[in-house]
């Protein structure tokens, strides 16, 4: 979700929600990986009931994550070579950090031409990353 969706986001859900009674049987599921910046609107009593928190994956779940990812990019050597390494150079990540940092790594080989991604790439869209996210974190605080 973009940074600019985010505040109708926080206005249409809660009016969305409005008007279904406790035995209407309707079941919302929600899910984000950013609930700080969640309108105190959605979590007032009654609009959820239970709030479940899902840790971010571990270094095994990194490499698989990695693994499904690097499937979808070209690269100068097999997925199993750079999966168990980009998740040890990720600690912290959540899965669409990873799937950014494939994608990022992709974009950067484009932008130099270069027909396969090469570990290099991946390297500097690590680095970039964070300082990325760090940006729209600004936008949205702002």
């Amino acid at each position: 979700m973009e940074a600019s969706q985010v505040p109708m986001m926080n206005v249409k859900a809660p009016m969305g929600m409005d008007g279904f009674g406790a035995t209407s049987g309707v079941v919302v599921l929600a899910g984000t990986n950013r609930p700080d910046i969640l309108d105190e609107t959605l979590l007032r009593p009654g609009r959820f009931d239970w709030q479940i928190a899902i840790d971010k994956p571990d270094i095994k779940g990194h490499d698989q994550i990695f693994r499904i990812d690097l499937k979808k990019i070209k690269l100068d050597n097999e997925p199993s070579f750079y999966s168990q390494r980009l998740a040890a150079l990720t600690p912290g990540f959540a899965g669409a950090d990873i799937s950014n940092v494939c994608n990022e790594a992709a974009l950067i080989a484009a932008r130099s031409e270069e027909l396969t991604v090469t570990m290099q790439h991946f390297e500097a869209a690590i680095i970039l990353l964070p300082i990325n996210l760090s940006y729209v974190s600004i936008m949205l605080v702002d």
